[in-house]
């Protein structure tokens, strides 16, 4: 039997219905389910009953196939008082206390709520001898020691980037058996929360999968739903961006992005490496981020297929670590592209480009690109292509730092975050795939801005197409016909 069979039993005895748009996040078939919930729209609610039709389902299932796990659960917080509320108290229908006393499976004797919502609790059930604990996250340290099933994280807008590790940490332990319901209304639209609705909008490793729901889902607030007389006069108090954070479940671009229409839902897809088709080198080797993006055009679309995304690396350990990529047999027929700070040497140590033509030999385009320039060549290929009903630039999901700076998730590294404008200007930071991306597609297709002052090729009266991507590429594939290149050049 599935877990959502058993939870329509409880909620039929319970005498619970949800709303069309709660039951959508609710049996939906994720385990580790992030929600970005407005003020009032049941998240609580909703959270603490999913908690227990889960367990109830554990412990069944479990006991069927002779599992040892469905024992353990967590209530988390940034505090004790956090994660109280889903908690609940005795006669409180509402919340998790409430829902195992209705259905008689309370073991009171080892059952502790106490009327402080700044302590420890702990519920206990009667049939299946299951603990369900109070943790708070106020030391990320000591969240450890034990194994859940399952966790419910409670305001997690408050939690810390050690305690989100921590607990999926914790989580790893029970896969595949293990979930978790991770809900909170966000207070902007940066830090560690926003940063894994944005990841759990798109595919990932962690199988982490994230939703909106709106404040007027809850028809016992707001029964006029979206046009509710309460929804409307909170959405006349406060800017629209505010209003779609706090009450929408929706977070907007920050007003500052350098890409604020990236959509990570569209943009990062399950592109692979596709044999025998040239691979193109975008490198940024910076003195903070050394940046490498292994990219292959197909048909009519730039897939990023692979990145090099790390902190301290030598150039010769960059190297190596290309090198082992099954991609890399396909390198030596590509073109690459690298930011002219390559050519720089810092403390006696060869340059970028130095080690990379020494060993293994590849030699690399360097071209100065003025930035507004490289900027709008990606924007041009976040526009979608009516013939395939997707974007031009394909993004692989593992490319986790470059998907970041574009707007779309955590960064594989501390302390990078979105690419941002800064006064009215691109910041010279959180920019290194992008900046990587965005020179070798300048080189590639050259500019979309033709009133540009600024040139971006490096010697004055070279022919653009002479140190293209295009000549060499169809002389070698001359069958391939018209692409993506035709199209955008003639732009």
């Amino acid at each position: 039997m599935r877990w959502q069979d058993t939870a329509e039993q409880i909620l039929k005895e319970l005498g619970v219905v949800l709303e069309e748009e709660q039951s959508d996040i609710f049996y939906d078939d994720a385990d580790y389910k992030v929600v970005c919930g407005g003020e009032g729209s049941g998240k609580s609610f909703l959270g603490s009953l999913y908690m227990c039709c889960r367990a109830f389902h554990d412990a069944l299932e479990s006991e069927a196939t002779g599992g040892t796990y469905g024992d353990l659960y967590w209530l988390v917080g940034a505090d004790y008082e956090d994660a109280r509320m889903e908690m609940g108290t005795k006669g409180d229908d509402n919340y998790l206390v409430g829902w195992m006393d209705q259905l008689e499976d309370i073991d009171s004797q080892n059952t502790s709520t106490p009327a402080r919502h700044d302590q420890f609790c702990i519920l206990t059930t009667l049939r299946h001898k299951q603990s369900f604990k109070l943790i708070s996250g106020y030391d990320p340290l000591k969240v450890g020691r034990e194994e859940p099933t399952g966790i419910l994280g409670c305001e997690v807008s408050r939690w810390t980037k050690e305690l989100w590790e921590r607990v999926f940490g914790r989580l790893a332990r029970r896969r595949p058996h293990s979930w978790c319901w991770l809900s909170g209304s966000p207070e902007n639209a940066l830090g560690d929360f926003a940063d894994y609705i944005r990841f759990g909008q798109m595919p990932n490793e962690l199988g982490v999968k994230s939703y909106s729901m709106p404040s007027w889902v809850n028809r016992s607030v707001f029964p006029g739903g979206r046009n509710d007389a309460a929804i409307k006069q909170l959405e006349a108090s406060m800017t629209r961006d505010r209003f779609m954070r706090r009450h929408g479940g929706i977070l907007l671009p920050p007003a500052d992005a350098i890409f604020p229409e990236f959509n990570a839902e569209t943009v990062v897809a399950n592109v692979s490496y596709s044999p025998r088709t040239p691979v193109h080198l975008f490198i940024d080797p910076g003195n903070y981020v050394y940046a490498v993006l292994a990219v292959q055009f197909l048909n009519d679309e730039v897939c990023v297929i692979d990145e090099v995304y790390v902190r301290d690396w030598s150039h010769v350990q960059i190297v190596k670590a290309c090198t082992a990529k099954v991609w890399w047999k396909d390198v030596a027929r590509g073109t690459h592209v690298m930011d002219t700070g390559g050519t720089q040497h810092h403390m006696g140590n060869p340059s970028a480009w130095d080690a990379w033509n020494d060993d293994p030999g590849l030699s690399f385009n360097h071209q100065k690109v003025a930035v507004q320039d490289s900027i709008e060549r990606v924007r041009s290929l976040l526009e979608v292509n009516p013939a395939t009903g997707r974007p031009r630039l394909l993004i692989n999901p593992s490319c986790t730092g470059l998907i970041c700076e574009l707007g779309g998730g955590q960064s594989p590294l501390p302390g990078i975050h979105i690419w941002r404008h800064r006064n009215g200007i691109p910041e010279h930071a959180n920019d290194h795939s992008a900046k990587a991306l965005a020179y070798g597609l300048v080189h590639h297709f050259g500019t979309s801005r033709p009133e540009s002052s600024e040139g971006w090729w490096e010697e004055e009266g070279e022919d653009p197409m002479s140190n293209s991507y295009m000549s060499s590429y169809l002389e070698e594939a001359p069958d391939r016909g018209d692409n993506i290149f035709d199209e955008l050049l003639r732009r």
